[in-house]
C-alpha cells in the first residue's frame, strides 16, 4: 500500500505484527532495540521535534545532528533485543544509494518505485547526506549483498557495497512527504520464525566463507557508486540465478589466464599503448616471456600491481580491469595483491615499468601530424565521485575528457578562498596557498566551462565587493563636486578581492595594501587581453608581480607623486586565463621562458572540438550550488597552520622519483619543472584536505595527479623553448658540437635504433626525437619514411660550428 498524505495523520491504522526496530542506548551505552509494531508508532517516533530539528542541521552538514537522529536496523530479527553480534537474519534488508543532491534522490526513488513489486519494495525514504534509503523484501538463501546487487541491477541505481552488514542501522529524519516517498505496511510483518532467522543467518554465512555467493568481482570491493549492471552478463536479479558455469567463471580459479575485462569504464591504453602489449612485454623483459604460474603467481601479481599503479591512475578498479588471473590465480586473492601493492611507498615511475614503455616506444613514428600527437597524449583518468564536496558538483555532469582543465580552472580561487592558511612543505620552509592557471584550448572548443565552474565559488567575494565598490563609488561622488577650499572626504580604504586581469600596477598596489591581509583574484577569459594591456614595457612588471605572487613575496614601487600609489606590499594574488596556443607562445617566447613564470603556471588543456557534436552542459541544481557555497565557506572559515605529514611524504615521493627519472634520461626540462609542479601538487592537495577534513588516500592521490599533470603541461608546453633558452646561453662551441658529432656519424639514411646507438641508452626517446626534430628545422634532413630519414646535401653543420 503507497504512502498518501491522508495517512500520515490517520490515527485509525491496522494493528499488526512488527519486524521494524528502533534502535537507542541503554544506561550503559549498548544499543538495544525497541520494536515497532505499526505504522502509527513508526511515524511517532519519525516525526519528533527533535529529530526534525537534528534532520535539518544534518542536511547542513552537522555530522553530530545526523548522529542524534532515529536509527532503525531492517536486517535482523533482534529476538534478544541487542544489537551487537546479532545473528537471526530478517526477511527484509536495508539499501543504501548515495545521490548527492535533492533532484537525483527524486529520480532513483522514482525507478524503485516503479520497479516495487520485481525488487520487493516496502518502503523508500531521503536520507540527511541526500541518499536513498530503501527496504525491501529479501530472497530466501540469498545474502543481504546478493539482494542489493539484484536490486541494483534491476533497477540500474548505484549501491553503496559497504552497507550490508547485520547490525547495519539507518539514521532516519522524519516521515513527511517530502522525505518518506513510499511505504507498504508489509514492513511491518516478519515471516521468519526466530529459529528460522537463526538458522537463515547460520545458511548465508556459510555461503559467504565457501565463496557461493553469485556476485560480481566489483561487489566486493568499497564503492560508494557501484554499478553492477556495467559488469555483470546475465544479469543478476533473475530468480533463476546464475548457472554453474557463470557463477564458476566469477568466483572460482581460471584454468588459463583470462584477460581482463578491457571493455569496462577505464581506459585501455596508455599514451596510445594498449594494455595487453604493455603486459606482454613487461613480462619479455622482466620475467624471460614466461607469464606468472602457480608456484610465482602471488609474488609476480603484487609486483606486477606496483609497477602497473603508475600507468592505471593508482586505482584498485582499473588495475582489476588490467591485471589477469594468472594460471587459476583466485580473484579474490588477486584483488588483494592489488590492494596491497597500492599501499606501498610510491617513488615515482619504477625503472621496470620505465623500461617497458621505452622498449615499446622505440620504434615508435616520431608524431608528424595533430592527430599522431594526440594519439600519443597520456589519458588522463580519475573519478569525481572520490572528490570532497564543492569539486565534486562542481564536475558533476561535465565529460570525463574536461575534468582535469576544469579542475585546474578552479585551484586558484579554492586557494584564494583558503588565503588564512599555512602549511609547511617537503622543504621545511612555510607557505600560503597560492597558483595562477591558464587554460589552453582552440577557438569555440568549450573554454567557457571553466567560468560555469569557477562562478559559484565566487558568490560569497562578489556580494562583499559589491557592497565595498558602492561605498568607494559614493566616496568618489562626494569628492568630484566639492570645491578647492572644502576638505575631501576620507578615503574609505575597502576591501575588494576580485580585480580585473588588466588592472595596472597602480591600482593593484593600493589593493593589495587594502586587502587586510586576504588574496586577490582574477578571471580573465582571454589572455589576448592581458597581453595587449601589458605590453610597451608594462608585461615585465606583472611577470614580477606574477612571480612574486606564487609565493606571497614582497613587491612595491615609489614614486614622486602623491597622485602614484607608492609603498611595499606581500603579494597574495591569484588568476585563471583563459587562452589559445598562439597568445600564449606570445607570452611566453624563449626569451623570456627562462624567467621562472613559466614554471609556476598550472595548465589545463581543453579536448579538441574539430569535427565533434556539441557537447550539453547541465545546469547545477539549487542543492548542488548550496553544496559549493558551503565548501567555500569551509575554506574562508579556516586559518592557521595546517599540518599534513602524510602529503609532504607523498610529494616528497613524488618528486624525487621525478628527480630519478630526469637523471637517468639526462632530462635538463623535466628536472626544472619537477620542482614547482610538485609544489603545485602540494597545494591542490592542501585544499583537497581542507575540504575533506583528512589527509585520505583519494587526497594523496589527487595531489601526486595534479603534480603529475602540470609537469606533463609545462614540459609540453614551454619544454621547447626552455630547452632552447639554454642552448642559446650556453656556448657556440656547445651547442651542436655533441650531437653534430653524431650527425657526421650516423649513415645516410637511417633510423631511430642508429641515432640511439651512437647518443646512449640514458637518452630517453623523446630527447632523441627532439634532436632530430631540430635537425629537420635546420634543414640537414628529411623524413623519407614512417622512422627513417635521410641528410640533405645542404645546410649540413660545418665544422666550426
Amino acid at each position: 500500500m503507497d504512502v498518501r498524505l491522508s495517512d500520515l495523520c490517520s490515527d485509525n491504522l491496522k494493528k499488526i505484527n512488527n519486524m521494524v526496530h528502533q534502535i537507542t542506548l541503554d544506561a550503559h551505552g549498548h544499543k538495544v532495540a525497541r520494536r515497532i509494531n505499526n505504522r502509527s508508532e513508526y511515524f511517532e517516533v519519525r516525526n519528533t521535534d527533535a529529530n526534525h530539528r537534528n534532520f535539518i542541521a544534518a542536511r547542513g552538514g552537522d555530522q553530530q545532528a545526523k548522529r542524534q537522529l532515529v536509527q532503525f536496523n531492517y536486517n535482523d530479527t533482534l529476538p534478544d533485543g541487542v544489537l551487537k553480534g546479532c545473528c537471526h537474519t530478517a526477511s527484509t534488508f536495508a539499501h543504501d544509494i548515495d545521490c548527492g543532491n535533492e533532484e537525483e534522490c527524486k529520480r532513483v526513488a522514482q525507478k524503485l518505485i516503479e520497479q516495487k513489486d520485481a525488487i520487493g519494495l516496502l518502503e523508500v525514504t531521503l536520507s540527511p547526506n541526500w541518499g536513498v534509503h530503501a527496504v525491501c523484501r529479501r530472497q530466501q538463501g540469498k545474502t543481504i549483498l546478493e539482494n542489493q546487487v539484484r536490486l541494483s541491477t534491476l533497477t540500474e541505481t548505484e549501491m553503496d557495497t559497504s552497507a550490508h552488514d547485520q547490525q547495519r542501522v539507518m539514521f532516519t529524519g522524519p516521515a513527511d512527504e517530502d522525505t518518506l516517498l513510499f511505504l507498504d505496511d508489509a514492513i511491518f510483518e516478519e515471516p521468519l520464525t526466530v529459529e528460522e532467522s537463526a538458522k537463515e543467518f547460520e545458511l548465508l554465512k556459510q555461503r559467504e566463507r565457501e565463496g557461493r555467493e553469485e556476485l560480481p568481482a566489483g561487489a566486493k570491493k568499497a564503492n560508494k557508486h557501484y554499478r553492477p549492471w556495467d559488469s555483470l552478463s546475465p544479469k543478476l536479479g533473475d530468480d533463476r540465478g546464475l548457472n554453474d558455469e557463470t557463477e564458476n567463471s566469477l568466483n572460482n580459479a581460471c584454468s588459463d589466464p583470462q584477460p581482463p575485462n578491457l571493455g569496462g569504464k577505464y581506459p585501455t591504453q596508455y599514451h596510445g599503448i594498449p594494455f595487453e602489449d604493455i603486459r606482454k612485454k613487461y613480462w619479455e623483459l622482466h620475467n624471460g616471456g614466461f607469464e606468472p604460474v602457480e608456484g610465482d603467481r602471488d609474488t609476480l601479481t603484487f609486483q606486477m600491481a606496483r609497477d602497473f599503479r603508475h600507468i592505471c591512475g593508482k586505482d584498485e578498479e582499473w588495475l582489476d580491469q588490467v591485471i589477469p588471473c594468472y594460471d587459476g590465480f583466485p580473484e579474490a586473492e588477486k584483488r588483494a595483491k592489488i590492494h596491497s601493492a597500492l599501499q606501498c611507498s610510491d617513488f615515482g615511475m619504477p625503472s621496470r615499468m620505465q623500461a617497458v614503455l621505452d622498449e615499446l616506444k622505440k620504434n615508435a613514428q616520431c608524431p608528424t601530424s595533430e592527430s599522431d600527437a594526440k594519439s600519443a597524449e597520456p589519458v588522463w583518468y580519475f573519478n569525481p565521485q572520490r572528490l570532497p564536496i564543492g569539486l565534486r558538483e562542481s564536475l558533476k555532469g561535465k565529460p570525463q575528457n574536461m575534468l582535469m582543465p576544469l579542475l585546474v580552472g578552479q585551484m586558484p580561487i579554492l586557494m584564494t578562498l583558503a588565503d588564512g592558511v599555512e602549511v609547511r612543505y617537503c622543504d621545511g620552509r612555510l607557505q600560503h596557498l597560492a597558483g595562477m592557471a591558464i587554460i589552453l584550448g582552440e577557438q569555440a572548443n568549450n573554454k567557457t566551462a571553466v567560468k560555469d565552474v569557477v562562478e559559484p565559488w565566487m558568490a560569497g567575494i562578489r556580494r562583499a565587493d559589491q557592497a565595498a565598490r558602492e561605498r568607494e563609488e559614493q566616496w568618489r561622488e562626494q569628492n568630484k563636486g566639492r570645491k578647492a577650499n572644502e576638505r575631501a572626504q576620507t578615503n574609505p580604504k575597502v576591501l575588494i578581492r576580485e580585480v580585473p586581469i588588466t588592472i595596472s600596477c597602480s591600482t593593484l598596489l593600493k589593493r593589495l595594501k587594502q586587502s587586510q591581509g586576504h588574496a586577490l583574484f582574477s578571471f580573465c577569459e582571454e589572455m589576448d587581453t592581458l597581453h595587449k594591456t601589458n605590453g610597451a614595457g608594462a608585461w615585465s612588471a606583472k611577470y614580477d608581480i606574477y612571480r612574486n605572487a606564487f609565493d606571497h613575496g614582497q613587491w612595491g614601487q615609489d614614486f614622486n607623486s602623491d597622485q602614484a600609489e607608492s609603498g611595499m606590499v606581500e603579494v597574495a594574488y591569484n588568476w585563471v586565463c583563459l587562452s589559445t596556443l598562439g597568445v600564449v607562445q606570445k607570452c611566453f617566447r624563449a626569451e623570456n621562458v627562462e624567467n621562472g613564470l613559466s614554471s609556476r603556471m598550472m595548465l589545463g588543456e581543453m579536448p579538441g572540438a574539430m569535427f565533434e557534436k556539441l557537447t550539453v552542459f547541465s545546469p547545477l541544481s539549487s542543492a548542488e550550488l548550496e553544496r559549493i557555497e558551503q565548501a567555500a565557506n569551509k575554506l574562508q572559515s579556516q586559518h592557521g597552520f595546517v599540518d599534513t605529514p602524510k602529503l609532504r611524504k607523498a610529494i616528497g615521493n613524488w618528486v624525487e622519483g621525478k628527480r630519478q627519472q630526469a637523471a637517468r634520461s639526462m632530462d635538463r626540462v623535466m628536472d626544472v619543472y619537477r620542482k614547482r609542479a610538485a609544489v603545485i601538487g602540494f597545494r591542490c592537495g592542501v585544499v583537497f584536505m581542507l575540504l575533506e577534513g583528512k589527509e585520505s588516500k583519494a587526497c594523496l592521490d589527487f595531489a601526486c595527479l595534479m603534480a603529475e599533470y602540470t609537469l606533463h603541461m609545462q614540459m609540453k608546453y614551454f619544454g621547447a623553448a626552455l630547452m632552447s633558452q639554454y642552448e642559446k646561453t650556453s656556448s657556440g662551441s656547445q651547442r651542436y658540437s655533441g650531437n653534430k658529432n653524431i650527425f657526421e656519424q650516423l649513415p645516410q639514411t637511417f633510423i631511430m635504433k642508429d641515432v640511439k646507438a651512437l647518443k646512449g641508452s640514458e637518452y630517453s626517446d623523446g630527447t632523441l626525437y627532439s634532436i632530430i626534430s631540430r635537425w629537420m628545422k635546420d634543414g640537414w634532413i628529411e623524413k623519407t619514411g614512417k622512422n627513417s630519414w635521410t641528410k640533405t646535401n645542404s645546410n649540413r653543420p660545418s665544422t666550426n660550428v
